[in-house]
């Protein structure tokens, strides 16, 4: 007897996602693996998405503005298949994304979720081309850790049974995707196993203005206090995208107050010699895989660490008094 094929529900949230859209349903629809439905749920989109998407042929699902958690809750709810897979709007997969994503599972029976990881992609600009690379060494790291309670919600697959266990996506994160690491958390504080894999390669299309890098950054580090707040138990699990911002942050911290005192007291600045060593010494795992990808931006990247750093502290530093002051 023929094994029934396991169907796959792919949910696209999107939100004013002109520029990338069209590549990533595509890219969907061109799939050797042919037993999937493909729900996508518009976040009240007021450029030209949806009718991008409806010149395509395929339907949209709109809703009130309400985030990308919601957006995937909401498609999550409309699924029918056995694995749902949450696709942004701003990645393409390859023809074979979902045949593999299918082998992993077929072998793996305990296996309850899996994220992909971002491959190698030109952009315009070096501001997004640090951001692809910065994030692409944070999930390679995190795909040889065992049973990682983080997800990627670019590219993340999980049976349907265990998605509705969970309840979804917690829709207070709207506005940094801090929902990955709470979602993470919960799933494998339930005992669930869970694995970042690089047979499943996807490419990032986002490109970031300066700006909005920024900006993106603060809000992780103000969006993360709803996280501690709601996970510090579990958070206590290793965590590498934890560990390496916090030593980053504490050397932002560092530089603040001994940039300040310096003016008055000059020995300070011998300090300034062991923080640069205490940057190398934490981030020489970075500095090492960008050399891999025989990049020149080495000394530019390492300016951006510190620089967005800086901008997560702010947010940590506002996040908290909120918390703590204003209770929000």
């Amino acid at each position: 007897m023929k094994k029934k094929r396991i169907k796959i529900s792919v949910v696209v949230p999107t939100y004013n996602s002109e520029k990338t859209i069209e590549k990533c349903v595509k890219s969907i629809i061109n799939s050797t693996y042919t037993n999937f439905e493909l729900i996508i749920v518009d976040d009240f989109s007021f450029d030209n998405t949806r009718k991008i998407i409806q010149n395509i042929g395929v339907k949209v699902f709109n809703q009130k503005n309400m985030g990308a958690a919601a957006s995937r809750n909401i498609g999550a709810s409309l699924a029918r298949g056995d694995l749902i897979v949450f696709i942004d709007s701003d990645v393409e997969i390859n023809k074979d994304t979902f045949s593999n994503l299918i082998r992993l599972f077929s072998s793996n029976e305990n296996l309850a979720s899996v994220s992909g990881l971002y491959c190698d992609n030109k952009y315009q600009n070096i501001i997004s081309a640090y951001q692809n690379i910065y994030e692409s060494f944070i999930q390679k790291t995190i795909s040889k850790l065992n049973n990682p309670p983080y997800i990627n919600t670019s590219f993340f697959a999980i049976k349907k049974s265990i998605f509705k266990e969970i309840g979804g996506f917690n829709t207070q994160f709207r506005l940094a995707n801090q929902e990955d690491i709470d979602f993470g958390k919960t799933l494998v504080s339930l005992g669930y196993k869970n694995i970042f894999s690089g047979k499943i390669k996807i490419k990032h299309l986002k490109e970031f203005s300066f700006p909005a890098f920024l900006k993106k950054k603060y809000y992780q580090g103000n969006e993360f206090i709803k996280v501690y707040s709601k996970q510090k138990n579990n958070l206590k699990m290793n965590h590498l995208t934890l560990d390496h911002t916090r030593n980053n942050v504490i050397i932002a911290l560092l530089l603040i107050f001994i940039g300040a005192f310096s003016f008055f007291e000059h020995k300070l600045l011998y300090l300034l010699l062991l923080l640069a060593i205490s940057f190398y010494y934490f981030n020489s795992d970075f500095i090492n895989y960008v050399k891999v990808k025989k990049t020149n931006r080495i000394l530019v990247y390492n300016f951006f660490i510190i620089l967005q750093s800086f901008f997560i502290l702010f947010g940590l530093i506002l996040g908290g008094f909120k918390y703590v002051v204003l209770r929000k």
